[in-house]
């Protein structure tokens, strides 16, 4: 029979869990199925804001790659109603990623406005412009990164984010506490600063 400790991590990663919603409500919220993801494996990633609004979800991999996960092309709707909550799809209605990295770890955001966002400078014609987006490296501080990049899409006004992290499991990958630290419930709630104040960021003109 085999231990406890290694049944679960057998099992966990395949199984395929409910979206869940946050336990109050936040100026954006977004949130995956699992904190740990199994390689080769489909990616849900949910999203609700507390107020109609337009939002942007972006991704940085393991290896720091950015991807523009919602919307799907930058001239799409991007605008979400405030209360409801979206399973963010990729083409084809399919999950929002499919997990490529060996290992590591991954880190999801989601920027919210009451404007309107500006994507140019990303897109090419109707796509997003991965050149540009690959110019952006993210690989010492992923949510960071990502941050400079959707205030870059934001401009001077006020917005809202979220970030959401994730674990690829690959077999002897990761230690006992390791495993505990990342399937754990993380802690749901708008972001903060360093002062502990509510964070709602107000670029500098």
């Amino acid at each position: 029979m085999l231990p406890a400790f290694l049944l679960f991590c057998t099992v966990l990663p395949s199984r395929v869990g409910p979206p869940v919603a946050p336990p109050r409500d936040l100026p954006v919220h977004v949130w995956l199925n699992f904190h740990i993801l199994r390689r080769a494996g489909p990616a849900r990633v949910f999203l609700r804001a507390s107020d109609d609004g337009y939002v942007v979800v972006l991704r940085a991999d393991a290896a720091g790659k950015v991807s523009v996960l919602f919307p799907l092309d930058p001239g799409d709707d991007n605008f979400v109603r405030g209360g409801q909550t979206i399973e963010v799809r990729s083409r084809g209605d399919l999950a929002a990623f499919f997990v490529d990295e060996r290992g590591g770890a991954g880190t999801v955001l989601a920027l919210w406005s009451a404007d309107t966002l500006t994507f140019g400078e990303f897109a090419h014609g109707r796509r997003w412009d991965y050149r540009v987006l690959a110019g952006n490296s993210v690989n010492d501080d992923p949510e960071t990164g990502l941050l400079t990049i959707a205030r870059r899409m934001v401009g001077t006004r006020a917005f809202e984010y979220d970030v959401a992290h994730y674990r690829v499991w690959y077999p002897a990958s990761l230690s006992a506490p390791e495993l505990y630290d990342w399937i754990r419930p993380a802690p749901s709630g708008p972001r903060r600063d360093s002062s502990g104040g509510l964070f709602s960021a107000l670029l500098d003109e």
